[in-house]
């Protein structure tokens, strides 16, 4: 399991793992209390931006 939360979001990404991401993204939801509905949406376009090789989460 740490091994798969150490690995980058996509292939060639060098800043961003797995868990990192999730991190970042869960204390925004929280900080700003964001609804688990409006929050699915904010994950749905960043994995829409992201390279389609991308590890994002599709929904929280």
């Amino acid at each position: 399991m740490i091994d798969v939360a150490n690995e980058p979001i996509w292939k060639r990404c060098k800043k961003m793992t797995k868990l990192s991401t999730m991190l970042r993204l869960l204390t925004i939801k929280s900080n700003h209390h964001i609804s688990d509905h409006a929050f699915n949406k904010i994950l749905q376009v960043c994995k829409d931006m992201l390279p389609e090789d991308n590890c994002l989460v599709d929904s929280f």
